[in-house]
């Protein structure tokens, strides 16, 4: 089975087989034409494309078997051509000579392909490399040609050519006719092939923006778990610590080792943060300001056992992106401009406990300079006011309440609702402020204090109705009574924003809630030589490395949820992620006609709300309707009219759909 795609940078959704590659880098040209890599999309070739070159020399393409391509200097320029500006620049590239490949590539270069700044280096480079990389070669010219033919054939930009291999890697182990990537060489006769790097191995280029697509994509489902909350939410560090926690942890969440994270543009950044946690100092923050492109971090994990596999993208989705602070709303534009916002399986909304007294890496700083210089103007507020969040997570909801069935037209279905957990970070003690505490409270008490927050998430709620004024009311109320022995307003006001969120949601998507503080302290920010980073130490000169809390809770969560590894507890694993109010079919054919919300068997019912239970507070009242018909004793005048459980479930489920 071939599985759509997500190009991290762009957020397009691809199927799985389409996939673009680099000229340039087949060629050897990459680093010479553009050491940056920023302007790759220019050069890309689709797998159509590569495999007409391929046959026209007689060597399809085969999975495994290398195949040498040519391609002239003219086809060459009309690919930049029409990558840059389209049919008709295309089309103009068959009126240049020779000599005027200077202005050939000028014209493509004008596209708005680079900045006035860099143009004429670039248009530069790349005369000077194509003019060594495509070589002479007319097998037309005969000895009695004048001089004049000679003259024409030397300025006709067909006779000037470049070869090089490719060995395609078709995917299911070449059974399939749909090509996942290719190797290349530029060398005559190669003996080793390359594999693509960006600087690890990619799989290749997207077809949209040209920036690296993930390996292993179009091999497994991609799984995009979104990361809401304002700035200093704490949303990179977490992301940061808990691709550690797994690379370091993986056996107890019933995976299999996962390697490095999976290579993309920002494949650097991460790498980066990743040493400065290591050493104990704080991530460099997400740029409020930026462009289509978000801070991603991937995985491929391997569940033990069933050896199911998935690609895990956690998007930092920093709320300034999106959110207009002036009119207070979601920038109209803001989810097409970021598609992948609103593409994620499952959201992490993040609320720190206490953003005043544990800061981040740039306000820790700042505070240190007002205290010392009594400046409070040095002190950065906060960007967006706290409850943006929750605006842009009831943006992203309502699209995706519901879209036209393509197989019945004019027939609205739901689409799937991906659950929601609200994350409470930084839930450590140094989020208080030590002199607002009882004297009598001891560290060890505010570990407990913590501990009594974790197993709140424990237990799901009771068979009830819901309360309409409060969730959960003594859930709530008992998390209120953890803080108030710590009598901090700021937390309880956080906490607070938290139930808020789930009361507001509850009747939208599934909800858990849980705490978490991916470091577990206060951080400070690393300002010396980025090569060479060395351990954060305290006051005293000790070495006081990070000790995040509870991340196995959250790790848990996503995997159970998006159905890697089975649901604690009930023997049962998702066979898709669960999808608030979603129904269920009474036949074998679980596809039945709907596109874009997966139904289930009604058999699998009772097991799958008894997981449902186990992960979210909120079962919807259809899954309290049939977890009742399944559970229920059946009576004697039931059974003169053969109704039984299942009977029951099959009667709800047509009222339900109705």
């Amino acid at each position: 089975m071939i599985h759509d795609y997500y190009c991290v940078d762009c957020g397009r959704k691809h199927r799985g087989e389409e996939i673009s590659f680099d000229l340039a880098e087949f060629l050897g040209l990459k680093n010479v034409i553009d050491p940056t890599g920023s302007v790759s999309r220019v050069t890309l070739i689709s797998v159509e494309k590569l495999k007409e070159f391929a046959e026209r020399l007689g060597n399809p393409l085969q999975h495994g078997t290398p195949s040498k391509i040519r391609i002239t200097l003219r086809e060459f320029l009309m690919i930049m051509a029409e990558n840059a500006g389209g049919t008709e620049l295309k089309n103009q590239m068959l009126e240049y000579t020779r000599d005027e490949l200077e202005d050939a590539v000028e014209d493509v270069i004008d596209t708005g392909l680079v900045n006035d700044a860099v143009r004429v280096a670039m248009k530069e480079r790349y005369v000077s490399a194509l003019s060594n990389k495509f070589v002479y070669n007319c097998i037309s010219l005969k000895e009695d040609n004048s001089d004049e033919e000679a003259d024409t054939d030397r300025e006709n930009l067909d006779n000037y050519v470049a070869q090089f291999w490719v060995k395609p890697e078709f995917f299911e182990d070449g059974n399939s006719d749909q090509i996942y990537t290719v190797t290349y060489s530029d060398e005559p006769n190669p003996v080793n092939m390359k594999e693509m790097v960006a600087p690890r191995k990619i799989r290749g280029y997207c077809p949209d923006c040209g920036k690296p697509v993930l390996e292993n994509t179009g091999k497994y489902p991609h799984i995009l778990v979104g990361l809401l909350g304002i700035q200093s939410a704490g949303k990179t560090s977490l992301i940061v610590s808990m691709i550690e926690e797994m690379t370091s942890n993986y056996s107890r969440y019933r995976v299999k080792f996962p390697n490095n994270i999976l290579c993309d543009s920002r494949y650097s950044y991460m790498e980066q943060n990743r040493k400065l946690f290591r050493n104990g100092w704080a991530v460099e923050k997400t740029a409020a300001e930026t462009n289509t492109a978000t801070f991603n971090a991937s995985l491929l994990l391997t569940s033990e056992g069933a050896e199911k596999k998935a690609i895990y993208t956690f998007i930092d989705i920093a709320g300034e992106m999106c959110y207009d602070k002036e009119t207070q709303t979601v920038r109209a534009d803001a989810l097409e401009m970021y598609p992948l916002i609103n593409s994620c399986q499952c959201y992490l909304l993040c609320t720190s406990i206490n953003q005043k007294n544990y800061g981040n890496a740039a306000s820790q700083k700042a505070q240190e300079v007002s205290e010392e210089e009594n400046i409070s103007e040095n002190i950065p507020e906060e960007k967006i006011n706290p409850q943006a969040a929750m605006i842009i997570v009831q943006e992203i909801y309502k699209k995706l309440r519901r879209s036209e069935n393509i197989l019945q037209p004019g027939k609205l279905l739901p689409l799937d609702i991906p659950p929601l957990c609200v994350v409470a970070t930084k839930a450590d003690k140094d989020s208080f402020n030590m002199t607002d505490i009882d004297e009598d409270i001891t560290d060890k008490d505010i570990e407990d204090i913590f501990e009594q927050m974790r197993q709140i998430r424990k237990n799901p709620l009771d068979n009830q109705e819901i309360s309409s004024e409060l969730f959960h009311k003594s859930r709530l109320e008992e998390m209120r009574d953890i803080y108030d022995q710590l009598s901090n307003e700021d937390i309880q006001e956080a906490i607070d924003r938290c139930c808020d969120v789930i009361r507001d949601m509850k009747q939208t998507t599934y909800v858990s809630m849980m705490s978490c503080s991916a470091l577990g302290r206060g951080a400070v920010q690393y300002e010396g030589d980025m090569n060479a980073i060395p351990p954060y130490k305290n006051e005293a000169g000790r070495k006081v490395p990070f000790s995040p809390v509870y991340l196995e809770d959250l790790w848990k969560w996503i995997l159970q949820v998006t159905g890697l590894i089975e649901v604690e507890g009930t023997g049962y694993t998702f066979s898709a992620i669960p999808s608030y109010n979603e129904s269920y079919v009474l036949s074998n054919d679980v596809e039945e006609d709907c596109k874009y919300r997966k139904k289930f068997h009604t058999s699998e019912s009772e097991a799958r709300i008894n997981a449902v239970r186990h992960l979210f507070l909120n079962p919807s009242a259809f899954d309290r309707d049939v977890e009742d018909a399944w559970n229920e004793e059946v009576t004697f005048f039931e059974r003169l009219r053969h109704i039984t459980p299942e009977t029951r479930v099959d009667a709800l489920v047509r009222e339900h759909d109705v």
